[in-house]
């Protein structure tokens, strides 16, 4: 059976940081010592599974947590966060698998928030971040899950992650990012990972946003975006199960003879142009062809739409 422990976070004064030393108010469910417990930094007990902070605190710093014991979950939601210290939990003995952080006021992620933790998966949605500075996750060996969702990112850049190897899902949806650079995926050695930024703002998308991604095998949701264009040799030299372009504004694509790729599924229903439906019967006719012919033995296309049949 799982039982959970609650631990709750009290704040004696609003002016909460590393330099502040007051007492901290928190309860262990079931209860171990009475009803609460009154310490300076909240300390998990060998039963303890998570702690979630209830209270008031504009900042998250090292001195507020002292783990001794292993932790499921840290929950901070709704706590009116506005700032994360680098390396806020580096110092406890245990980090806990998950860490949740939602509904605060952070308005950046600093460089080496994140950094050589043992955390595997990371919540941060509905916050108000705007930025994600270099190296904010930094040797971060375990993680599998980052959900940066519903928040108000304009520019994603690919130093914000550096050494994830085991990075399997991020997710970027409903931001206000508004293209993708130039290797913009760099970081992502994970083969099967699933990146999604549907419901952004994106128009652009560089050429060679995929270049030096190691990961292979991934899917990509790029659905309800602002897209007119979309230029096919970025797929060159890799390979896809999913890339999902539902509900953009994509009129033509450019098509080009590109060796060394697959997609598994390409959506592209909801769109507004109908010549999209002719580029896209050309564009497989050509790959059918040269399949056939064995021109591009290593070139396998498939496509499967929602809402119409490329040939009819």
């Amino acid at each position: 059976m799982f039982f959970t422990r609650l631990i709750i976070l009290t704040l004696i004064s609003p002016s909460w940081g590393c330099d502040y030393n007051g007492m901290i108010y928190y309860d262990l469910l079931p209860p171990v010592f009475g009803d609460y417990l009154v310490e300076f930094s909240v300390k998990t007990y060998s039963e303890t599974q998570m702690v979630e902070i209830l209270s008031e605190i504009p900042v998250l710093c090292t001195r507020q947590f002292n783990f001794s014991h292993p932790v499921d979950l840290l929950l901070i939601a709704d706590c009116g966060v506005e700032k994360i210290e680098a390396e806020f939990l580096l110092n406890t003995k245990y980090q806990p698998d998950s860490l949740s952080v939602t509904g605060n006021s952070i308005r950046t992620i600093r460089r080496h928030t994140f950094r050589n933790l043992a955390t595997m998966f990371y919540t941060l949605r509905d916050n108000l971040i705007e930025s994600i500075e270099n190296e904010a996750f930094a040797n971060l060996s375990n993680a599998k899950f980052v959900d940066l969702a519903e928040n108000r990112i304009t520019v994603f850049e690919c130093n914000c992650f550096v050494n994830v190897p085991n990075l399997i899902q991020l997710i970027l949806e409903d931001n206000k990012i508004n293209s993708l650079k130039a290797k913009c995926f760099k970081f992502l050695q994970n083969n099967g990972a699933v990146l999604v930024l549907r419901y952004n703002e994106i128009s652009k998308i560089d050429p060679q946003v995929f270049d030096e991604m190691p990961a292979q095998n991934v899917s990509i949701h790029l659905e309800f975006n602002a897209f007119e264009n979309l230029p096919v040799r970025i797929l060159r030299k890799h390979a896809f199960v999913v890339f999902n372009l539902t509900g953009n504004q994509i009129r033509h694509l450019q098509f080009e003879i590109v060796e060394n790729f697959s997609v598994g599924f390409l959506t592209v229903d909801a769109n507004l142009d109908p010549n999209l439906v002719q580029d896209l019967k050309f564009f497989a006719k050509v790959v059918l062809y040269n399949r056939a012919q064995k021109m591009s033995p290593n070139t396998v296309f498939y496509l499967i739409f929602l809402t119409f049949c490329i040939f009819y």
